[in-house]
């Protein structure tokens, strides 16, 4: 069962519980003012707010506060890697948690974006929180895609980020990880009316043309590779008992074999060994097969997690990957992913179709009065007339609402 189905399941219990007994809540302060909440608080819209991460600190002041103002009619969005103690909230919180991803799958990001609409939608008066961690990268992306999935406002995410950045005084270089940046891009391309089809390929080979320079005595990298689909790791190329190999800058090139089919959201990462055997995490990359659309993907050092910023990196560092094999497969998330587009469409429909009401009968009205005004000042034309022609003008309008 999809998350979004969950919180819809959810939504009768919390609503429920708005008139349980005071007793219920006891764990749960009811005190603070809106000066004491911490300073990455930010209320992008009257009715969405993007919070710091509920740490022992924080989490009594920001529920004290939003209990205290809005009782039941908060929900809390966890982005984070981390699942809490959600007492003090009234249970009011929903994980989407990916531990290591930098970001939701992209089926993922449309149902947070339709959980919160459904959430405002339910009562006028709830409002929504999102947080996730340290960086406030996944935070301000959700919600640049949440605004221009539901807002007439934006022509797409990156303008609304622009405006998330700009209200929060927030830098907008390297805010978001390469992978946040081309996750906004896939969703701004289905925003725009294409639809992508996810396809299954086969992973033949990564290369990594260039040498990172991750120790600077002996060798440079000790590399391996994994891979891994949802929560599970579906390869990896180091083997058990195995060190993996050293490299050196001389090498120029390392290859991976890898012969794995795959489809929708794929993270690929890159770990090394040091010499104490303590394992990092030197870049990653992911993306969605529904947007392979040749059998040679190449990512430059921009567009690789944690690499894009390492001086280890030279800057023409590449990762070449190919593929093979490709062939449409049409899966649960996919039917589910268009659902949701269907959805918003015809949402957007109706709204534009009440706005062009609205300015149709705004600009009648305005012809009227200029039609009118030379004859409502002159007492000397006849009444008679007058009528006829409101006449035609109340007939015209019941035709066009036909």
């Amino acid at each position: 069962m999809s998350k979004f189905l969950s919180f819809l399941q959810k939504i009768p219990n919390i609503i429920d519980q708005v008139n349980k007994p005071k007793a219920d809540q006891d764990l749960v302060p009811v005190f603070s003012s809106q000066e004491n909440l911490p300073p990455e608080t930010f209320f992008i819209t009257p009715r969405i707010a993007i919070i710091p991460y509920p740490t022992q600190d924080y989490s009594s002041i920001l529920a004290g506060y939003f209990n205290t103002h809005y009782g039941r009619k908060y929900m809390v969005w966890n982005l984070s890697e981390h699942q809490y103690e959600t007492d003090i909230f009234g249970g009011q919180v929903l994980d989407f948690i990916y531990v290591g991803y930098p970001n939701p799958p992209l089926e993922v990001i449309f149902s947070i974006c339709n959980s919160i609409k459904a959430w405002l939608d339910t009562d006028a008066e709830n409002i929504a929180l999102i947080h996730c961690q340290a960086t406030k990268a996944r935070s301000f992306m959700i919600l640049a895609c949440y605004l221009a999935w539901s807002s007439f406002d934006y022509q797409n995410p990156e303008q609304a980020l622009a405006h998330i950045c700009e209200f929060t005084k927030t830098e907008r270089i390297n805010l978001l990880f390469p992978t946040q940046s081309r996750y906004l891009w896939y969703f701004d391309r289905i925003l725009q009316g294409e639809r992508p089809i996810t396809h299954k390929v086969k992973l033949q080979r990564l290369i990594m043309n260039g040498i990172p320079i991750i120790e600077k005595q002996g060798s440079c990298v000790r590399p391996y590779i994994q891979i891994f689909k949802g929560s599970n790791m579906i390869y990896s190329s180091i083997k058990k008992d195995a060190p993996p190999l050293s490299f050196f800058e001389s090498d120029m090139s390392i290859s991976f074999d890898i012969d794995l089919e795959a489809e929708g959201d794929i993270l690929i990462r890159c770990r090394h060994q040091t010499k104490d055997n303590k394992r990092i995490t030197i870049f990653r990359v992911m993306f969605h097969t529904a947007f392979v659309s040749d059998i040679h993907i190449r990512f430059a050092k921009s567009d690789l997690d944690f690499a894009n910023t390492h001086e280890g990196f030279g800057d023409d560092f590449m990762l070449d990957l190919f593929i093979s094999g490709s062939e449409p497969v049409e899966v649960e998330q996919s039917q589910q992913l268009w659902r949701y587009i269907e959805k918003r469409k015809k949402h957007r429909r109706n709204s534009e179709r009440k706005v062009d009401t609205e300015e149709e009968e705004e600009k009648v009205d305005h012809e009227l009065i200029e039609k009118f005004k030379d004859k409502i000042e002159d007492s000397g034309e006849e009444e008679g007339e007058e009528e006829d022609d409101l006449d035609a003008y109340f007939q015209s309008l019941e035709s066009k609402g036909k």
